[in-house]
């Protein structure tokens, strides 16, 4: 809705002038098409200091794109720009890290070029068997970008169709994307076999109703590995269609032995997708005699998990990844639910006061595992949020403490990650000690400062890629690694940094020659000059 954007942009303008900073110094620029380099008028710009984000100021661009803020005091400033209809975008920023303008003394802040790029968009259309537009399908949007240093696949949202089977997903960066549908045959929407109906009778019903459409990926793959990806350019519209072809559904039978006494219990099915992702499957359930059975899913490849409802709390009996084909029998009271449990020891100065818990988060799917950590420092994980796959460690109000050490007996603690098994009984003994400390420096080509290079910082010993540090140059070249725990690094400064996957020990290891090593203790450490060196084709 364009006029709360409007009215909150002139509270914001008001709110700038009453917080009235005062000082001689000013942020001026043009804001320009990314591709065409044309001037851009209307376009909300917004700054703020990096040492206080909340009292941000905002203009509006004037009809040759330009901005302007002034009585600036000095410091680093956080710059974004965008329009109304497609979201902020930082200043020569991705993955999170931008180039801060920073005003002073002898610092030129008044000639910004701002090239913002115009977000594109992927439209299409799910067809049924028979080419008509599939009504209710969702339809999932992954998105292919680097993430710390990694090239990783993740989510980007779901729609639901239209009756005419159209979608849309707008605000996209450039880049590559992938589409998986998942969806029903209209006509098997209410389908359950009856246990009454004559054998003749029940077959020919299952070859006309009992079928389900496999989850596809564009354009006509069953595994994401078979999809093929989909480019959207800046400004662009890639538009796709995808028809959806029936197979015979299985039938998964679940023995009532699974179910506790007096307990409700229920059946989750999902299919795995990019990076493990859990897509929904939503089977179709029934009862016949002793035991219940699900339908209205393909032959494939499923993780089957069952939860029983007790108090008012789901619960997990067991969870499985398994083939499921016709006539399978899902057995699930043998399997253990995954639980991870252990005891985390603080070195170096006293615990935090604040309630502290352990964080255990899916990369892919920022799915959140919460373990609270008791007065003795032991912790258990939630047991019906815990699931198989691979996890990144994180401490809720850390007051300077990093991981030193993980052991885990049951998992495998590899490169930051620990890797939780199926049905795995998982141990932790972690060491956290303080003394990270704070590395700042300047990017240098001839002793002239080099702003928005890519400023890494890393660890010697390659399985810690979790203490892998990276910032991005200001507009005066200065730059700080945050959060450094002791120990001996490489740092590097790369121009044009943007995609490289330096966690890629193959890729990042040209650069090295040229990188300095440096020796990290606790407390203030030396300001380093880190010369530049250019992106290697």
């Amino acid at each position: 809705m364009k006029w709360v954007f409007h009215v909150t942009i002139l509270f914001a303008l008001l709110g700038g002038c009453l917080k009235g900073q005062t000082g001689g110094y000013k942020i001026s620029g043009r804001v320009v098409d990314d591709t065409t380099n044309t001037p851009l008028p209307k376009i909300l710009v917004q700054i703020s200091s990096t040492q206080q984000r909340d009292a941000a100021q905002f203009a509006i661009t004037d009809s040759n794109g330009s901005f302007s803020f002034a009585n600036l005091s000095p410091g680093k400033y956080s710059l974004l720009a965008g329009r109304s209809d497609s979201g902020m975008q930082l200043y020569q920023g991705e993955e999170g890290f931008s180039t801060a303008i920073v005003v002073g003394p002898e610092l030129d802040s008044e000639h910004i070029v701002f090239p913002l790029q115009k977000p594109g968009s992927i439209s299409g259309t799910i067809l049924d068997e028979e080419g008509t537009g599939l009504r209710g399908a969702q339809v999932h949007l992954y998105w292919q970008h680097m993430a710390s240093g990694r090239l990783e696949v993740s989510g980007r949202g779901m729609q639901v169709t239209k009756t005419s089977g159209q979608f849309r997903f707008g605000h996209l960066q450039p880049g590559t994307y992938y589409l998986a549908v998942q969806a029903h045959p209209w006509y098997a929407q209410s389908y359950f076999p009856s246990t009454n109906a004559p054998d003749a009778a029940q077959n020919s019903s299952s070859q006309q109703f009992d079928v389900a459409y496999p989850l596809t990926y564009y354009a006509d793959a069953t595994d994401f590995s078979s999809a093929s990806p989909i480019t959207v350019t800046k400004g662009g519209t890639a538009t796709v269609q995808m028809t959806l072809r029936p197979v015979p559904a299985v039938h998964i039978r679940l023995p009532d032995s699974q179910r506790k006494s007096g307990t409700n219990f229920n059946t989750s099915v999902v299919a795995l997708g990019p990076n493990g992702q859990k897509i929904p499957m939503h089977p179709f359930h029934w009862s016949s005699g002793d035991h219940q059975e699900l339908g209205g899913i393909a032959p494939g490849r499923y993780e089957v998990s069952i939860q029983t409802f007790e108090n008012g709390r789901p619960q997990t009996i067991g969870a499985k990844t398994m083939d499921l084909q016709n006539g399978s029998e899902v057995d699930l009271s043998s399997t253990s639910r995954v639980n991870i449990s252990g005891h985390i020891t603080f070195e170096g100065k006293p615990r935090p006061t604040d309630p502290l818990t352990l964080h255990l988060i899916r990369p892919e799917g920022g799915m959140l595992v919460q373990a609270p950590i008791g007065a003795d420092g032991t912790f258990q994980a939630q047991s019906d949020t815990a699931s198989p796959g691979r996890y990144r460690l994180a401490l809720s109000n850390p007051e300077g403490f990093h991981f030193q050490s993980v052991d885990a007996k049951g998992g495998k603690w590899i490169n930051g990650f620990l890797e939780v098994p199926e049905g795995a009984n998982v141990q932790l003994s972690i060491i956290a000690s303080a003394g990270s400390t704070a590395l700042d420096g300047v990017v240098l080509r001839d002793d002239k400062p080099v702003p928005g290079a890519m400023v890494l910082l890393l660890p010697e010993n390659s399985d810690r890629n979790d203490l892998t540090r990276r910032d991005q140059s200001d507009s005066d070249g200065t730059f700080t690694l945050p959060e450094v725990v002791p120990g001996r690094y490489r740092v590097l400064a790369i121009e044009n940094g943007h995609g490289l996957a330096y966690q890629d020990p193959a890729l990042i290891k040209p650069y090295l020659p040229l990188s300095q090593v440096v020796t990290v203790s606790a407390g203030k450490q030396p300001t380093l000059k880190v010369n530049v060196q250019g992106r290697l084709p």
